[in-house]
């Protein structure tokens, strides 16, 4: 039985009203609720769960209401099974670095990465990370060797990356412009043996007192690239290090986050199940204007470069400044584009030339992502597909991907 007790007040401030006020013998309940706030799916579902929780009081009137389960078991099968089958089918063994020499093999001739103009074929860019790496080996960097990597944006910066990875050592991304006393923390702290970086920032170095040994990776240090440039045989274990990524930290102190050459393999494979323009045999081209200290750089440039990618990487200018990117992606018909949703906009705002019309893919990452910068993306570019990525570092670039493109609401992945 039902017995309605109306109270001398109305209020109207909830999004939802729920009303028994028929005392028959069946119970029948109304929904009265908001239908900017939700559909008419929601209510049922939720209509649904006081039905189980009824259903579960029948059965046992002695029911502790910590044991009453709101969910449904068809919910509690999506929650618990399908929301969370993550499993993939992948060789857990290959590292980013046989992803990549699998690439150079498929296609050496094509361009890997371009640069004020000129570039660098899958096979020259090899070929220079093999030498380099050689180098390193006769240093002493093996396995678990930390090696810091400070080098302006150019050739040498993804070539001194991959060599790195290729000795069987981790690197740590350095930003050039971080303070002297960041960047020696981070190298300190870390233990770094050799910090590979470019003859113009010798002066700042210097300040530093690194203790370790400074290798120039500069093309024109013949030393550091004479070296067989053949592939070199893998020293690498899955649980190794392949990185250390310094984020500011929750007490503003840099914290030094250590991702394995497992991990980095699990990210690799994921993209490749989830993200488009990775999955096709078609040449694709993608723009780099991420910092090299922020995480999303390894997807934008490594992870790209082992799906056959043209990558444009951009000096400090073109990164930061609308009008001289736009020009970059026109001349170039570049489409894809990969940076957080704060930049995006920004450049979105004080565009002038329609630079990003011509963008088939953005891929956003690093911060919340809200539904108006998509629907300005897809008023500028009609034909864009976009991409969330959501996660924090110790999870390997992000962990939850999603094509958000025709979404109502932006989740995170």
């Amino acid at each position: 039985e039902v017995e309605w007790l109306p109270t001398s007040t109305i209020s109207n401030g909830l999004s939802i009203h729920l009303h028994d006020n028929n005392d028959s013998e069946n119970l029948h309940i109304s929904y009265d609720y908001q239908v900017k706030k939700y559909d008419v799916k929601y209510i049922k579902d939720m209509h649904n769960r006081i039905l189980h929780i009824i259903d579960q009081v029948l059965e046992n009137e002695n029911i502790l209401e910590n044991d009453i389960e709101i969910v449904t078991e068809k919910e509690k099968e999506k929650i618990l099974d399908e929301f969370n089958n993550t499993y993939l089918e992948y060789d857990s063994s290959k590292t980013l670095i046989e992803y990549f020499e699998e690439q150079v093999k498929k296609a050496p001739n094509s361009e890997a990465i371009v640069f004020h103009g000129k570039s660098l074929t899958y096979a020259e860019l090899n070929g220079y990370s093999n030498s380099l790496a050689r180098f390193l080996r006769n240093k002493g960097i093996a396995n678990n060797s930390i090696v810091g990597v400070m080098l302006n944006r150019s050739f040498e910066m993804i070539v001194s990356i991959l060599a790195v990875l290729k000795a069987g050592g981790a690197y740590i991304p350095v930003d050039p412009e971080y303070p002297e006393d960041r960047v020696t923390f981070m190298l300190s702290q870390s233990e770094s043996t050799i910090l590979l970086t470019q003859k113009h920032l010798k002066d700042k170095i210097q300040k530093m007192n690194f203790k370790g040994e400074i290798v120039y990776a500069d093309f024109a240090e013949s030393k550091s690239y004479s070296l067989d440039n053949s592939n070199l045989n893998r020293i690498s274990k899955m649980q190794d290090l392949s990185y250390i990524i310094y984020t500011s930290g929750s007490t503003g102190t840099p914290k030094g986050v250590m991702l394995t050459q497992k991990t980095f393999s699990n990210f690799i494979a994921s993209m490749f199940d989830k993200i488009d323009y990775l999955k096709d045999d078609i040449p694709h081209s993608i723009v780099s204007i991420t910092t090299v200290s922020f995480d999303i750089f390894a997807f934008e440039t490594l992870v790209s470069l082992c799906g056959g990618l043209k990558l444009y990487l951009t000096d400090e200018q073109e990164q930061k400044n609308t009008e001289i990117l736009e020009k970059l992606l026109l001349e170039n018909n570049i489409e894809i584009i990969q940076t957080t949703p704060s930049v995006m906009n920004f450049h979105l705002e004080n565009s002038c030339k329609k630079g990003f019309a011509n963008l088939k893919y953005v891929m956003l990452a690093g911060e919340q992502l809200p539904i108006n910068l998509v629907n300005k993306l897809k008023a500028e570019s009609p034909k864009v597909t976009v991409y969330n990525g959501y996660g924090p570092s110790e999870t390997t670039i992000f962990s939850a991907t999603e094509n958000v493109t025709n979404l109502d609401n932006i989740t995170i992945g």
